[in-house]
């Protein structure tokens, strides 16, 4: 029987392991994010070879969303930071040869990827973020504070509601097909040289 190629690869080929500063970032997003609302955490594993995790209290509503999707927004900010500062070299270390140039950016390269491929919440991640929204939306709504804060609230479901959910649902597609993230380091990698 032929052995493949790409068997050898995914059974032997840990991602967590090969990009593991992304993991890392990915956990202390939720842990940033967690102290900055209020919610205690209660306890976590920054990296783990099969999985990485942070405890924290519950929180409802927009709180509860942002915690969700805070590996998503911090890391495609420091991806994109990364990117420019590899761009540009503009990193500010001072170097003594052309090789410790090259060698910062290509640590700030492997920096951006291993974050992008990471950025993206879990699917449990994606869930929580969309069930806090819409129960945060569905009381807020629904009148129980006040006609005009009912009817504020009611107003804002298209500009706030749903293009929030969508990230959620986008975010949760994104965290379930694992190449997704390379595609988003593509993209980025993309408007950067680009734009900026």
């Amino acid at each position: 029987m032929p052995v493949r190629v790409t068997y050898i690869l995914k059974e032997s080929l840990n991602w967590n392991i090969v990009l593991f500063p992304g993991v890392v970032f990915h956990e202390l997003s939720h842990f940033v994010m967690s102290i900055f609302m209020g919610s205690r955490v209660t306890g976590g594993r920054f990296w783990g070879e099969k999985e990485a995790a942070i405890t924290h209290e519950e929180v409802p509503g927009i709180r509860g969303y942002l915690i969700s999707s805070a590996p998503f927004l911090f890391g495609t900010l420091a991806v994109i930071l990364f990117l420019y500062l590899a761009k540009t070299g503009t990193v500010g270390l001072s170097y003594r040869s052309p090789w410790q140039s090259w060698f910062q950016v290509l640590v700030l390269y492997y920096l951006a990827l291993s974050i992008a491929a990471h950025c993206f919440p879990s699917s449990r991640d994606a869930s929580n973020a969309m069930h806090n929204l819409s129960s945060f939306y569905s009381r807020k709504a629904s009148m129980q504070d006040g006609v005009v804060q009912g009817v504020f609230w009611l107003l804002t479901v298209p500009f706030i509601f749903f293009p929030l959910y969508l990230g959620a649902m986008i975010m949760g597609v994104f965290s379930t097909v694992r190449n997704l993230g390379f595609l988003w380091f593509v993209l980025l990698f993309w408007l950067v040289a680009a734009y900026l």
